[in-house]
């Protein structure tokens, strides 16, 4: 049976990997394509993917020219070239790591714990991080089964762990502030939008069962003007009782590019004028609310 064994061991591996190529960037990018020229109606653009290839784009590009530069320098500045051709490298792996799905998955939570409202729900890579988060049991399975190194077993574990933890509090922190502005987001459709199918589900469950919960308990009990769960009384003329997210909250923040007075939301733009890249602000929300959505600027 070993030689079925290693059969099926080997089919197994190569499934994985399949399926791991299946959610590269390029992969999905081509996917899109696809169904873009399939589709007879235009469909949602994926901003978050197009952004990430043209990242990988350039530094592609930056490798070839790296490259080149390092070829035609001459044998007397050879040891210099290595270092700056090193250097470089060094740079590029960097920008390649911050572009992975963990890491970004990683940005995504930061932003999230730190914003003081709640953000759009990063559909497109929860759903590439539970697909990886699969193959990687998958993977531990196979290791177990085939006598794998324990050491080695352990360390692709404790790998498959911290991406579950990550992304366990992603959706953890999300839920918080659905149940912290539960009757705010459900207000508007800019904040409704940002939300997963589920988490608006979820939201609409709560209020329907919290207010069901406050008409039994409380409000049916005070006279007529005061059973609005919304206002203090039929006289107030906003939801004053319901709770919204604090935007003038000050958060530490660091851009990812140079970004002028013109990338400010424009109310504000005499209030803060530039930020400098890799440099942390400590800075007003609602003043880098418009960069941050537009993924210029990442909290701290």
């Amino acid at each position: 049976m070993a030689t079925g064994s290693v059969e099926e061991s080997t089919s197994a591996f190569v499934d994985d990997y399949e399926t791991l190529i299946s959610t590269t960037d390029v992969e999905l990018l081509k996917r899109a394509w696809r169904n873009e020229k399939a589709a007879p109606e235009i469909l949602h653009y994926e901003a978050s993917l197009v952004q990430r290839i043209k990242e990988q784009i350039e530094l592609a590009s930056v490798k070839s020219k790296v490259l080149i530069d390092s070829v035609e320098k001459s044998d007397e500045m050879a040891t210099g070239s290595v270092e700056e051709s090193t250097s470089a490298f060094v740079d590029d792996y960097e920008t390649l790591i911050s572009t992975t799905d963990v890491e970004l998955l990683k940005r995504a939570w930061r932003n999230e714990k730190a914003a003081p409202e709640i953000l759009h729900y990063e559909a497109s890579l929860v759903q590439r991080i539970k697909e990886q988060i699969e193959l990687a049991e998958q993977n531990v399975e196979i290791f177990e089964a085939d006598g794998v190194d324990p050491l080695t077993v352990s360390l692709y574990q404790m790998d498959l762990d911290r991406t579950q933890f990550l992304l366990r509090s992603y959706l953890r922190v999300r839920l918080q502030k659905i149940e912290e502005y539960l009757f705010h987001i459900l207000k508007t459709d800019d904040s409704l939008n940002r939300l997963s199918k589920q988490e608006q589900m979820f939201a609409r469950r709560c209020t329907d069962d919290l207010g069901k919960h406050l008409d039994q308990t409380v409000l049916s009990k005070l006279p007529d003007n005061y059973q609005s769960i919304l206002k203090q009384s039929i006289t107030s003329e906003e939801d004053d009782m319901v709770p919204a997210p604090r935007l003038d909250t000050f958060v530490i923040c660091k851009a990812k590019q140079y970004l002028s007075s013109m990338d400010i939301e424009p109310e504000y733009s005499t209030e803060i004028t530039e930020m400098e890249r890799d440099l942390l602000t400590f800075v007003c929300y609602k003043f880098i609310k418009k960069p941050l959505e537009q993924g210029k600027i990442d909290l701290v």
